[in-house]
C-alpha cells in the first residue's frame, strides 16, 4: 500500500513540476514578444517622428486624432 502511495506522490510532483515548467517557459515567451514589440514599436516611432520633422510627410498627420 505505501508503495502505491510513494508512487502516486513520485506521478504528481512530476507531473506538477513538468506544468509550471511549462508555465515558465510560456511566460518567459510572452515576456520576450512584449519586449521585441514594444522596441519595434519605439523605432517605427521615432521614425515617423524623424519624417514628419523634416516635413516629409505631407496631409498625412490628422489633427482630430
Amino acid at each position: 500500500m505505501y508503495d502505491n502511495l510513494m508512487e502516486s506522490l513520485l506521478v504528481l510532483v512530476v507531473g506538477m513540476a513538468g506544468v509550471f515548467a511549462a508555465l515558465v517557459v510560456l511566460a518567459a515567451m510572452i515576456w520576450t514578444f512584449r519586449m521585441i514589440d514594444e522596441r519595434l514599436n519605439k523605432r517605427r516611432i521615432q521614425q515617423y517622428a524623424a519624417k514628419v520633422e523634416s516635413k516629409l510627410v505631407d496631409d498625412v498627420v490628422n489633427d482630430e486624432l
